[in-house]
């Protein structure tokens, strides 16, 4: 499938088998599966795209490196959100079972969001270099992996 013009840099499949994709581009697509074509382009973010996430309920996030997570609007293709609290790129997004999004950044945190507030529920502190991944478990237990080596 072509349609971004730059690194593909994540994809994800929702629970109702569409598929995100986010790039450099600074785009996020949404595919048409039968024609291998965009379906729908997103774009709100100012720098590239690293993390694309759907929630359990169908809820699409995405994470930049403009230190900016967005919650999108599918029906509009417009923003719903955009969450600050990081002071680095967004490197990683996971949604747990029970609808909580987790973020992880080059700023060596995590955050737990609120999502009605827009603000961090929990700011996660112990890695000591950059956090390249976030994983709920079906049980809630959030893990996270870093350039320091640890989980």
């Amino acid at each position: 499938m072509k349609g971004q013009t730059s690194i593909v840099e994540s994809v994800a499949w929702s629970a109702d088998g569409r598929l995100a994709s986010g790039a450099w581009d600074d785009t996020i697509i949404i595919w048409n599966l039968e024609t291998g074509q965009p379906a729908q382009i997103l774009k709100g973010h100012t720098d590239n795209v690293n993390s694309v996430a759907w929630s359990s309920d169908g809820k699409l996030a995405s994470g930049s490196w403009d230190n900016t997570i967005i919650i999108w609007n599918l029906e509009t293709g417009r923003p719903v959100q955009t969450l600050t609290g990081h002071t680095g790129l967004v490197s990683s997004l996971a949604w747990s079972a029970d609808g909580n999004l987790a973020s992880g950044s080059w700023d060596n945190t995590i955050i737990i969001w609120n999502l009605e507030t827009g603000q961090p529920a929990q700011i996660l502190k112990g890695h000591t270099n950059y956090i390249e991944s976030v994983a709920w478990s079906a049980d809630r237990q959030l893990a996270s992996g870093s350039w320091d080596g640890t989980l």
